[in-house]
Parts: C-alpha cells; sequence; structure tokens
C-alpha cells in the first residue's frame, strides 16, 4: 500500500472529504500545516488512483483559482 499526503485548505476540507468518502480511501489526519491547512495522509492501492486524481485535481483547481 502506498500512502500520499496532503495539505488541505480549510475552505475547500469538507469537498475533500466527501471524495475520501466516495472513493473509500483510507486516510489519517497527521496535523496543521502551513497556513493553516490540514495535513492528510491517503493510503491507497493502484485500484484506488481514480479516487487519488480526484483529489489532486480538486487541489489544483482551488490552488489555480486562487493564485489568479
Amino acid at each position: 500500500m502506498k500512502t500520499r499526503e496532503f495539505e488541505v485548505p480549510t475552505a475547500i476540507i469538507a469537498e475533500f472529504a466527501s471524495l475520501l468518502v466516495d472513493h473509500e480511501l483510507d486516510n489519517e489526519i497527521m496535523g496543521i500545516g502551513e497556513g493553516g491547512s490540514i495535513v492528510i495522509e491517503v493510503r491507497y492501492q493502484q485500484r484506488d488512483k481514480a479516487g487519488l486524481f480526484a483529489l489532486i485535481e480538486l487541489l489544483d483547481d482551488y490552488n489555480g483559482n486562487t493564485e489568479e
């Protein structure tokens, strides 16, 4: 099983958590990151890649919209 850490801004934590549940991804809150973001460790297997990509896309979309 592989792991990946995400720093999730509080503004999108509910949507991020919903994706975790929808894709049945095993996860754990690790703490608070820079700027008050929530650090979440996600454990996944090869078959879970679609869910992992959905999380990455959500964060990329959010970061793209906030940088403009």
